[in-house]
């Protein structure tokens, strides 16, 4: 009796064991895609608070390397691929991002939405998502980002987002530069 009521007067003091927050790690983890949307949601706050500044820079820390695209394409469509990537592809977001992003998220478009797409998605996924899929060695799980307005679905749409090489990246409109299957 004695060492029940010891025992229990020390478990009186005591907390009980709470599970591990599971969900907590696996959203600090790198590979993440809490990452994405903790950092589009950063980008929104900082246009809304006057730093338009931060969308280029958040948006250019998506930006492919060639090592990015040899380790998800074959070796001969990934050198195929980066030229146009390099000069056309990122030269086109960096121009966009004042007209089309800012403005944008200026007019309301604050919300932020993370998408997987799959071919088990189709609701999701578009042919230019698809395409890029099957185009991929080993395609890793690809996102799109959505800024929308609160109430609408649909919104200003960003396509192939992919962690590789230990850093998230997207594609954007790389399928437009995919040799017709």
């Amino acid at each position: 009796m004695l060492i029940l009521m010891v025992g229990l007067g020390l478990s009186a003091g005591c907390d009980a064991v709470q599970p591990p927050d599971t969900a907590s790690k696996a959203r600090a983890k790198p590979s993440s895609y809490y990452r994405l949307i903790d950092a589009f949601e950063g980008m929104v706050k900082g246009v809304k608070n006057g730093n338009t500044a931060i969308a280029l820079k958040t948006m250019e820390s998506y930006l492919m390397t060639q090592a990015d695209l040899d380790a998800l394409f074959p070796p001969a469509l990934a050198r195929q691929l980066w030229p146009k990537y390099r000069d056309e592809i990122a030269s086109d977001m960096r121009k966009e991002v004042e007209s089309l992003i800012t403005s944008r998220i200026k007019a309301g478009f604050d919300t932020v939405d993370c998408i997987r797409v799959s071919t088990v998605k189709p609701k999701e996924t578009t042919r230019g998502d698809l395409a890029m899929m099957n185009a991929m060695t080993r395609p890793p799980k690809m996102y799109t980002m959505r800024l929308r307005s609160k109430n609408a679905e649909l919104g200003l749409r960003f396509n192939g987002f992919v962690f590789v090489n230990g850093r998230w990246r997207s594609l954007f409109k790389a399928y437009n530069y995919l040799p017709p299957q």
